[in-house]
């Protein structure tokens, strides 16, 4: 009498895993993103994974930290969460970032970028010098 094959050998062959978008892909696009309004000098909107309120930002560049995390720096024009601490230099890992919008409108700042600090030593993505 012939054996009936086991479900485990074809196991890996019958069950299909979900397509999930990877990490790196994402960080690719909001780098992208995040470049194209660099370079059009335009305000974006980020989310980030915890809250719900955005944030209006302009970026001024994008770059791989000392922990070779992808981030982004700029000055941030609104937060909602606290309304009087507003237009202040900061800077996010794209880990953190759930989404972007970029916006018409213009810069209002230009902030010089130092490429010679210390934080930008493994590699500047873009910037708008």
């Amino acid at each position: 009498m012939p054996r009936k094959p086991m479900c485990a050998l074809f196991r890996s062959a019958q069950q299909s895993t979900p397509r999930q978008q990877p990490l790196e892909d994402r960080k690719l696009y909001l780098e992208s993103l995040l470049c194209i309004a660099i370079r059009k000098r335009v305000l974006v909107t980020l989310q980030f994974k915890e809250y719900i309120a955005e944030r209006l930002f302009e970026p001024t560049i994008v770059y791989l930290s000392r922990r070779h995390q992808l981030c982004v720096a700029g000055i941030q024009i609104t937060d909602l969460k606290k309304p009087l601490n507003n237009l202040s230099a900061r800077s996010f890992e794209m880990g953190e970032i759930r989404n972007v919008i970029l916006t018409e409108k213009p810069f209002v700042i230009d902030p010089v970028v130092d490429r010679f600090d210390g934080k930008y030593a493994n590699g500047i993505i873009c910037s708008t010098d």
